[in-house]
């Protein structure tokens, strides 16, 4: 019978309640939090605010860059590049933006392009095809143009929050705001208030006959098209009528076929992640049939003496029968 010797034991018994330990954590899939707060400072950079923030995995030094000017927010996940300048320096190829919020409420801005993306998605993916592109997902970049409203709900804020889904895990990365529209104002100055000024009495004018105006017509795209623009045309000009119908037409054409790849794109990705999660599991089945084996051939000269330590309770269960479980003992 096949002898083990009390260090070989010591040595096995140690050795599985390191791995035992180990595989019960998954560094890839924990979520993140990441806070910048008013200890980082704003820059100015040119005409925009910008805020970086740091993190070391690794030999790398991870940036979380936010960038603002007078036209757009962009927030870029970077790698060794402190100027936010370099693109691609991280290779995210489904990026995923759950929330942008602003003092714990959501952007509006960012809102609007969840409520104006194609699809029906309730997060920001890639390529998602925002109407106009006001929220871009690119990548490692996440950019929204800003319009008044905008930028006056990131001046008057406190803290603002990304909430991202990169390599299938939540990140979440806020900013402290404190500084930030001392910086903005300098390039981005409200607009003075109008100057009113009075107007001249003017005189009577006698009235001249009416003339006739030529009624304007409309060729107008689909109701779930109403990106693309009518075309104005004079409704007895049979030309100019054929003619806008045709551009209208055309313009539906291209936006449909971008609609299909963006549709395709976004199916060859869920059938990509599906496949790998199946890949995963069958590794993650094929790995516990191992070791299920494994510990069988160790523990079997126990069981046949007829007892079960307790480091074969693990799988006790395929002991034969009548063997004693030792280890409540």
């Amino acid at each position: 019978m096949l002898k083990i010797s009390t260090m070989t034991v010591v040595f096995i018994v140690a050795f599985t309640s390191s791995f035992s330990s180990f595989a019960g954590k998954d560094p890839f899939k924990k979520d993140k939090d990441f806070e910048f707060l008013d200890d980082v400072s704003w820059k100015q950079k040119g005409s925009a605010a910008l805020k970086s923030g740091t993190s070391v995995d690794g030999f790398d030094t991870m940036y979380y860059h936010l960038k603002v000017d007078s036209n757009m927010m962009r927030l870029r996940l970077g790698a060794n590049d402190s100027s936010g300048e370099k693109a691609n320096t991280r290779d995210i190829d489904s990026l995923v933006v759950t929330d942008v919020r602003v003092d714990g409420q959501r952007l509006r801005r960012f809102d609007w392009c969840l409520n104006n993306q194609a699809g029906s998605s309730d997060k920001l993916d890639r390529n998602s095809g925002v109407k106009g592109a006001v929220c871009v997902d690119a990548g490692s970049d996440l950019i929204i143009k800003l319009d008044d409203e905008a930028k006056q709900q990131l001046k008057n804020a406190r803290q603002v929050e990304f909430i991202v889904e990169p390599f299938g895990r939540v990140m979440k990365i806020k900013y402290g705001m404190s500084g930030f529209a001392s910086i903005m104002n300098k390039f981005d100055k409200p607009k003075p208030a109008p100057v009113v000024r009075a107007q001249p009495v003017k005189q009577p004018v006698k009235k001249q006959p009416a003339k006739k105006v030529a009624q304007t017509c409309y060729a107008k795209p689909p109701a779930d098209y109403a990106s693309i623009q009518a075309i104005a045309y004079p409704c007895d000009n049979l030309a100019k009528k054929n003619s806008a119908i045709k551009t209208v037409n055309a313009a539906v054409a291209r936006e449909k076929q971008s609609r299909q790849a963006v549709a395709a794109e976004r199916e060859r990705q869920q059938k990509a992640k599906l496949a790998q999660e199946e890949n995963k599991r069958k590794a993650e089945e094929l790995w516990e049939r191992q070791q299920a084996k494994m510990w069988i051939d160790r523990c079997q000269v126990h069981w046949d003496k007829g007892v079960s330590p307790c480091r074969c309770q693990k799988v006790f269960k395929y002991a034969p029968a009548g063997v004693a479980d030792t280890c409540a003992k």
